[in-house]
């Protein structure tokens, strides 16, 4: 009978835990009542926001993200059929959407996953943390943390006032779809992928010559740039880029290429951040790269990684405006909305061709 009943047991065990939820990772401090409210209020949030870009999906294995803090901040969402969305649970906003790219904690389901703004995903082990989707690790204490809803409050909540309606939308995207390719620490950093992305639609969608006779696909773009010294292959800051640098020897940049006699001349900008330059920008159908700080590039808090503007959004809404831009993420996807609220103090130079 004993033997039985601890057969039975055994079996009850097994499908509790079969049936158990995948979300990851519990706050110190926070009861099971509490992340069940922050699930089913970020669930809606995010349903919320699908309905109002116009996407139609259905929100799946939620993962809990933690703040550098160690406290709940966020859920990310696998959308199905495609894309994914990050709802903040404390104050409602959206840092992060894509209809298209995968999640990028989705392999992480069972792991404490931490979250430090848009585009900065880890796990963590005794004094590092690794990259979710670079798997580049860096040590703790080079990372400061800047995404946290408790230390850097938003002046209205979103929580507080769930039906505001929104009043206007403006949207804006190129004239054609950026090539996606990959950048990786074993292949191309981002920044000469970004700069590869950048001549490759300037070849596709502008009259004129972009690249020269015979380079179109990612690895001879890349390949020529490096072998004819314009860009070396390695971490690199937009100015560089565009003027230049020694690396074991020197690299002349972009203004240097653009004065090639089979290439038609164009002016290479590098100015700082601003959402109005994007807005002027990408109405007149010019990408734009962009860096982002982040310790995610390998870099510590000196470090960056390059993304490609191809978009924007403005919701305005009551009291506030919800603003967009809309990048390649340099890690194969496009159409990765990052928002500007929740990342203004990461975002540093552009820059673009004219």
């Amino acid at each position: 009978m004993l033997v039985k009943n601890i057969k039975r047991l055994t079996s009850l065990l097994i499908v509790l835990l079969l049936l158990a939820p995948t979300c990851s990772a519990f706050a110190s401090g926070e009861n099971e009542e509490e992340r069940h409210n922050n699930l089913a209020f970020s669930e809606e949030r995010g349903m919320e926001f699908l309905e109002k870009v116009n996407y139609e999906g259905e929100l799946r294995n939620p993962v809990g993200l933690l703040n550098l803090s160690g406290e709940l901040e966020a859920f990310c969402f696998e959308i199905y059929p495609q894309g994914y969305i990050i709802v903040n649970c404390v104050n409602g906003t959206i840092p992060e959407f894509s209809p298209e790219a995968p999640s990028p904690v989705a392999d992480f389901t069972k792991e404490e996953v931490f979250y430090n703004g848009p585009l900065d995903y880890y796990v963590s082990d005794t004094k590092s943390f690794i990259h979710t989707v670079t798997g580049l690790e860096v040590a703790k204490k080079e990372i400061v943390e800047v995404y946290n809803s408790i230390l850097y409050p938003l002046e209205g909540s979103i929580r507080e006032s769930d039906d505001l309606p929104t009043r206007s939308v403006e949207s804006k995207q190129l004239n054609a779809t950026l090539s996606t390719f990959k950048s990786t620490t074993s292949s191309y950093f981002c920044t000469i992928t970004g700069c590869a992305i950048m001549l490759d639609y300037y070849r596709r969608c502008y009259s004129g010559t972009s690249l020269p006779s015979g380079v179109t696909t990612y690895t001879q773009i890349c390949k020529f740039l490096i072998d004819n010294r314009y860009i070396p292959n390695c971490a690199l800051f937009l100015s560089n880029a565009k003027n230049g640098i020694t690396v074991t020897v020197k690299y002349t940049g972009l203004v240097s290429y653009f004065n090639r006699k089979d290439i038609t001349t164009r002016t290479v900008n590098v100015t700082g951040y601003s959402f109005s330059n994007v807005r002027t920008q990408i109405k007149a159908n010019r990408p734009m790269l962009l860096e982002v700080t982040g310790a995610y590039a390998g870099l510590g808090n000196t470090g960056s990684h390059t993304v490609t503007i191809h978009g924007y959004y403005v919701g305005n809404v009551e009291l506030w405006r919800e603003l967009y831009i809309v990048v390649n993420n340099g890690w194969g996807s496009n159409n990765v909305w990052l928002s500007v609220d929740s990342g203004t103090s990461k975002l540093r130079d552009t820059l673009y061709f004219s």
